[in-house]
């Protein structure tokens, strides 16, 4: 247990997982907005023409409806798989680290589709940055096919882009999620005004740990905030949501939505971890080079 809280690759794989697993939950069991691109007569009537049918043919039938459901519960499938192999994940085994990696292509195009539907605030999709980037880092990072630190910077990149997202949704900037209001509303119990005041600070703070993610001596203490804030959110779309009188319908309506996110406050983690380990080897590389120097040269005298 303990190796698995202080292994990076291990917590990655932990992430992935859930990450995997609850966008699978969500794919079998509810539903995708796949329909936001299949159901928009403008960006498919073409489309629809070309196979030789009429849009309102293809709008209300059935089979079309059918077709839809099943690719929704197809790619619920190939999220489950992409689950399990997350947790096979080797260095030695190239297939399944590149079938885990492929499984950011579909969450991906679902960050799409969510930005599409938000009518395309771009907050709405790098939001997504650390879900589909997850498995492609833990590829890397297994795999050591890039240097380790060129890493970091690229798991502290899509870490910004989540929390800059957030932080411009929890300023206004977007229109605020009436979720995000809801969530403290329910888990702390204060005022809504008080709620719309916490949020607001919320985003600035998201805003200034951004930037603080590429400030070197500040780094550490940006991954530790986007660590613990991540793990907040995340826990948040659940605790913030459950009915205890309708506990088993509430849980499995919000607790998928915590899963996938948990990787918001894992994937800083992981890099923290990383650059805890650079940082330590630098002190031993340091120490031995003083004992090589005091050895060669203090002990002369």
């Amino acid at each position: 247990m303990k190796r698995l809280f202080t292994s990076p690759t291990r917590l990655l794989q932990l992430f992935c997982f859930l990450v995997f697993a609850g966008r699978a939950w969500q794919f079998l069991v509810w539903d995708a907005p796949f329909r936001t691109l299949l159901w928009d007569q403008a960006w498919m009537e073409g489309v629809v023409n070309f196979f030789g049918m009429s849009w309102q043919e293809y709008a209300t039938s059935l089979r079309t409806d059918l077709m839809i459901q099943l690719t929704i519960r197809a790619t619920g499938v190939y999220f489950v798989l992409c689950a399990v192999a997350t947790l096979l994940v080797t260095k030695p085994n190239r297939f399944i680290r590149v079938f885990v990696a492929l499984g950011s292509i579909p969450l991906f195009l679902l960050a799409l589709l969510y930005c599409k539907e938000k009518f395309f605030h771009v907050s709405q999709f790098v939001e997504y940055a650390s879900q589909f980037c997850a498995p492609v880092f833990l590829y890397l990072l297994v795999g050591k096919e890039i240097d380790l630190k060129k890493l970091v910077g690229w798991m502290k990149v899509a870490v910004a882009l989540t929390f800059v997202a957030h932080g411009l949704y929890a300023l206004g900037y977007y229109p605020r999620p009436g979720v995000f209001v809801d969530m403290v509303i329910n888990t702390f119990g204060v005022s809504e005004a008080f709620a719309h005041a916490f949020i607001w600070w919320a985003g600035v703070l998201d805003l200034i740990v951004a930037v603080m993610l590429f400030v070197p001596q500040a780094t550490r203490f940006a991954l530790l905030y986007t660590c613990v804030w991540g793990f907040v959110t995340a826990g948040a779309r659940y605790v913030g949501a459950v009915d205890f009188n309708f506990f088993w319908d509430t849980t499995n309506q919000y607790l998928l939505q915590t899963l996938y996110r948990l990787v918001h406050g894992g994937l800083p983690l992981v890099a923290f971890l990383l650059v805890r380990s650079f940082d330590e080897q630098k002190g031993e590389a340091s120490e031995m080079w003083y004992k090589s120097f005091r050895v060669k040269y203090l002990f002369q005298w």
